[in-house]
């Protein structure tokens, strides 16, 4: 069980499980009302926003789809399987529901993203976010989905870079990278090798995350307030995920392990950059964008 101990402590409130139905009365329609029913994973994040960013600006603006995860961390439907977004449920209790638009007779590429909120096992603010690209079908239906580090990498890319990255991980499937690491372990001994190198490398990614966000907010203090992105995390994931990609071979966990401080300095100025770019995109003054450190 080490490694299962491992990233309970470590990956507190990195994974996060969606799946969805179509509400029976959207039939016939042109567009639908897609549930999104999930719960992050060891280390339940309480009170925490999850949101459609349907603008991909890793920001929730006013008229995106959000909900607010319950005491246990799950949302559009309880632990004990209330479904928040039912009619019947009490209008107090349907602030945990989660719903998004979809067009039906197409694919829909949607990202989720979950930020704030309270980590239940440490009892400490939840700091970070974490991402995933969920797509649902031209049916309305979307796959059960996990959002861990490695999902949250994947978001920025193309289906053709996906391909590549798991091509670089010898052993392990596209299905592998989007699956709950906590599946591959019941046991150490059932876990493969290149399962455990994929597990590593998503301890380092998260550490890294959480170390450059750190930094990143110290420096921007700004970060939070309206008009400003929520969180840097999701700005070091992508600056990851492009710093990996341009290596043209190796896994992501001899990558993160062999980066020089050179190296993680490239990421750090990469996410900073990304975050810059942001801040001058949104809605803010010409003179609060001119004060940026």
């Amino acid at each position: 069980m080490k490694y299962q101990n491992l990233l309970a402590l470590t990956l507190s409130t990195s994974l996060l499980t969606l799946v969805a139905c179509k509400p029976a009365d959207q039939d016939g329609a042109s567009s639908s009302s897609v549930a999104i029913n999930g719960v992050s994973e060891d280390g339940y994040v309480s009170g925490g926003i999850v949101w459609h960013d349907v603008n991909d600006n890793k920001t929730l603006d006013g008229g995106e789809p959000f909900a607010i995860t319950d005491e246990n961390g799950y949302f559009s439907k309880s632990i004990d399987g209330v479904d928040y977004c039912a009619n019947e449920t009490k209008s107090y209790l349907k602030r945990h529901c989660l719903k998004v638009n979809a067009i039906q007779g197409i694919s829909n590429d949607i990202i989720i993203r979950i930020q704030k909120g309270q980590d239940i096992i440490t009892t400490e603010p939840f700091l970070g976010s974490i991402t995933l690209k969920a797509t649902i079908d031209k049916n309305g239906n979307i796959s059960n989905v996990i959002a861990t580090p490695i999902t949250a990498l994947l978001a920025y890319l193309t289906p053709a870079q996906v391909t590549d990255f798991a091509g670089r991980h010898p052993g392990l499937s596209e299905a592998d990278l989007k699956s709950d690491f906590l599946d591959f372990i019941p046991k150490e001994s059932t876990a493969s090798e290149a399962q455990i190198k994929l597990i590593k490398g998503a301890l380092q990614v998260h550490k890294t995350v959480e170390l450059v966000n750190s930094r990143l907010r110290k420096i921007y203090t700004d970060i939070g307030k309206e008009g400003f992105p929520a969180d840097a995390s999701s700005f070091v994931y992508q600056a990851i995920i492009e710093a990996f990609i341009a290596q043209s071979s190796g896994t992501l966990s001899h990558f993160m392990s062999s980066s020089t401080k050179e190296e993680l300095g490239v990421i750090f100025s990469k996410a900073e950059n990304l975050l810059r770019t942001a801040i001058k995109d949104a809605d803010i003054s010409t003179e609060e964008a001119e004060d940026l450190p």
